[in-house]
């Protein structure tokens, strides 16, 4: 069946801290079941008010057609109950389920921006 404005699959996202985003992935097209990942339970099926936590969320990204909409739900789905939250954390596990390779890009940012703050404190002392 197909549904018009599915979000399934889609990456949805609420704040975290300051600038980090806690992410899932839909696991319905009406995205009222999230995969999601905590370091107390791993990787899970939560309620879409129970990953909000009383925050507003976003919709990061959608599938383009409705094969990507599934696969990118069955990536997230199928590490359910697999995925310990030491392996994959939030950002990961929604990277992995949105494009297939799993990675960080809010790791990635905030080490760039650690980076780039140690050079410059590095360059106004000599």
């Amino acid at each position: 069946m197909i549904v018009d404005n599915s979000l399934l699959g889609a990456s949805v996202s609420r704040p975290k801290a300051l600038w980090i985003r806690h992410r899932g992935t839909c696991a319905d097209h009406r995205c009222q079941a999230v995969v999601d990942t905590m370091p107390e339970t791993g990787a899970r099926i939560v309620s879409l008010p129970e990953f909000l936590a009383g925050y507003g969320g976003s919709v990061d990204s959608i599938g383009m057609t409705p094969a990507e909409h599934q696969v990118r739900a069955l990536r997230a789905i199928y590490q359910v109950g697999r995925l310990p939250y030491q392996q994959a954390n939030c950002d990961i596990l929604a990277t992995y389920a949105e494009t297939g390779t799993a990675w960080s890009p809010q790791a990635v940012g905030i080490l760039a921006l650690a980076c780039a703050a140690g050079l410059v404190i590095w360059a106004s002392r000599n």
